[in-house]
């Protein structure tokens, strides 16, 4: 299931010392290529505010709070993860609701 993941840096990341940023940036790298290469992560947009939007693909909750548990930035970051509902999934549940409403209401 796809799940849509923002962050954002915590000021306290700024009080960090160059080079455990740039040890920190660089294990960052390594988390986001390994996930794109299992297809767990889909996509990743840097805004111009400083955020970062991410595409998830998690088979499970378990499997979620295991990978982004994983995230060397994650004590640094304000973050939000939520599951993303397809178009075509979408258009099903409206039809269906479509559908239940035209039924009579059981007396």
């Amino acid at each position: 299931m796809d799940f849509i993941r923002i962050t954002k840096h915590k000021d306290i990341s700024l009080t960090r010392p160059v080079e455990k940023t740039a040890e920190i940036q660089a294990a960052s790298l390594a988390y986001w290529e390994k996930y794109v290469k299992s297809g767990n992560l889909k996509s990743l947009y840097m805004l111009p505010d400083g955020r970062v939007v991410a595409v998830w693909d998690f088979a499970s909750s378990e499997e979620m709070i295991r990978i982004v548990g994983e995230n060397p930035e994650g004590r640094y970051l304000d973050s939000e993860t939520v599951p993303a509902i397809d178009y075509q999934t979408i258009v099903r549940m409206t039809n269906e609701a479509r559908a239940a409403a035209k039924r009579p209401a059981k007396k």
